[in-house]
């Protein structure tokens, strides 16, 4: 057996860039929704509302929701771009953002497989060892999070597939000290920063770390400069389309100085979720390895750069679990590199062949179950969900009516979904507020409910209907599986958000 050779032997990156874009395609089409509200609201929306009704207000300045252009802290690269892609489909006739969105996730599928290539190219440079570059490249492109993730309109995401690059080229100036590796690497350091502006807690310890590492100024000034150029494009653009020089990055420094935390996490959130999902206990054996000596010795930029970016995040109110995305990564990069030393030197997780064995069957068997669980899911599907169908169904030339009634939770319904005519709302976030239907004229075409339990489903609509009249149901939207679990973990925060269409008997 060991001197056969299998078609993984023989092209290796051909078989991980296959496995990757396979799962990723599957992603596309079956890992729908968003996960966090500005993986909607934040971008999708925005651009979406830019190709409808223009990307500048009434004041030449750019139109961002309800956000006036000076309070705006988030630089429009990203949104700019998805429009761009929207603009595209439009051209080609396809304005329903349902529709748009399998292009958008395939796109950012796409995109992801720079860090699949790169754990691969860099495992071989650093460790010589064809066999383990399959490896790592393979778990860079089937760790269950990572297609998922891949396909979600989050800046985190996208930022941390441009900071990967930088990493990757501070590494390839590490092996031929050519200087415009240094230069790329500060131009995608410098993208990966208007992308998501938190990447600069990553990347204020690297200029330091050059000078330490290579014992001269040159280094630290290619890559600072780099930088520097990228800050300044987005200071201009800034002035441009906000009125204000660095008007993004000024906001959102103000406002994580003087903001508070939106959310009562724990001050352990982000260890504690980096050991989950890396799946226990070979996470916690890797961890405790990538805090030797030898490792950060071999690995400097790397390993500081990330302490660096889970330090700062750390010590901010603020903590939210997406924040961790953008060294997902080079985490993965870690965890390889950390393998492959554990591995040489035959230490922990390798001393006790039984042990290795048993701990990589179950790291292996969890995987590729939350793999199966992550990839074929719907996300936020009861909100979605209904949008999309009274859309298809929907067969007036007048923009839909829709009535949403959620007394028990309040909702952000992501209402692009119902069309690309703007459609009329009224939305009912408690009982006391059901009269505005009468109230206000609102003759909807659809009511939307959201009880807490199918249980409370017919007293809802009794109470509806002695507002309104009979109601006859048309379509029931069931919780998704993701939906189902993060409510049984969390029901206070996380709905299930099952929905009933009804209309009018009349």
């Amino acid at each position: 057996m060991k001197n056969r050779e299998f078609i993984f032997d023989k092209y290796p990156l051909a078989t991980i860039m296959i496995s990757a874009l396979l799962v990723r395609l599957l992603a596309v089409i079956y890992s729908k929704g968003y996960m966090a509200s500005d993986d909607h609201f934040e971008t999708i929306a925005i651009a979406y509302d830019w190709l409808r009704y223009g990307v500048f207000n009434s004041d030449g300045l750019l139109a961002w929701a309800k956000n006036p252009p000076s309070e705006l802290n988030r630089f429009p690269l990203y949104n700019l771009i998805l429009l761009g892609q929207m603009k595209i489909l439009r051209f080609f006739g396809v304005v329903s953002l349902d529709n748009m969105m399998y292009f958008i996730r395939a796109v950012h599928a796409i995109l992801s497989l720079i860090p699949v290539y790169i754990y691969y190219r860099l495992t071989l440079d650093i460790t010589k060892s064809a066999k383990f570059a399959l490896i790592a490249g393979l778990v860079g492109a089937l760790h269950f999070g990572v297609p998922f993730l891949s396909v979600r309109n989050l800046i985190e995401v996208v930022g941390g597939h441009f900071w990967i690059v930088a990493i990757y080229a501070i590494y390839k100036y590490q092996f031929t000290r050519t200087n415009n590796w240094l230069i790329t690497a500060g131009l995608f350091t410098g993208l990966a920063w208007m992308v998501r502006f938190q990447i600069a807690l990553a990347v204020i310890p690297v200029p330091f770390l050059l000078w330490f590492q290579y014992r001269e100024l040159k280094p630290v000034i290619y890559y600072s400069l780099s930088v520097f150029l990228m800050i300044l494009i987005s200071a201009l653009s800034d002035y441009w389309l906000l009125g204000k020089f660095a008007g993004t990055t000024i906001s959102l420094i103000f406002g994580a100085i003087n903001g508070q935390s939106m959310y009562n996490t724990t001050v352990f959130i982000y260890p504690l979720e980096i050991i989950f999902f890396f799946i226990p206990p070979l996470s916690i054996i890797l961890i405790i390895f990538a805090f030797k000596k030898k490792f950060w010795n071999k690995h400097l930029i790397l390993t500081i750069s990330t302490l660096s970016f889970i330090v700062f995040h750390t010590m901010l109110s603020n903590r939210q679990e997406r924040f961790m995305i953008p060294i997902i990564p080079v985490l993965i990069l870690i965890f390889i590199f950390t393998l492959w030393h554990q591995y040489k030197e035959k230490i922990y997780l390798f001393k006790n062949k039984k042990m290795y064995l048993s701990i990589i069957s179950f790291t292996l068997i969890v995987n590729f179950t939350l793999l199966i669980l992550f990839t074929f899911n719907f996300w936020h599907k009861g909100l979605v969900e209904p949008m999309s169908w009274i859309e298809q169904n929907y067969d007036s030339a007048s923009p839909a009516k829709i009535a949403f009634v959620s007394p028990t939770k309040r909702e952000l319904y992501p209402f692009d979904y119902a069309g690309y005519t703007k459609v009329d709302t009224l939305c009912v976030f408690d009982w006391d507020e059901l009269g505005k239907i009468k109230s206000s004229n609102f003759i909807a075409d659809y009511y939307v409910i959201y009880p807490p339990n199918s249980n409370e489903l017919k007293k809802y609509k009794e109470i509806i209907e002695s507002e309104v009249g009979s109601l006859r149901e048309i379509y029931y939207s069931s919780p998704s599986r993701i939906d189902r679990i993060l409510h049984y973990l969390n029901p206070r925060h996380n709905a299930k958000n099952e929905a009933w269409i009804f209309r009018s008997k009349q």
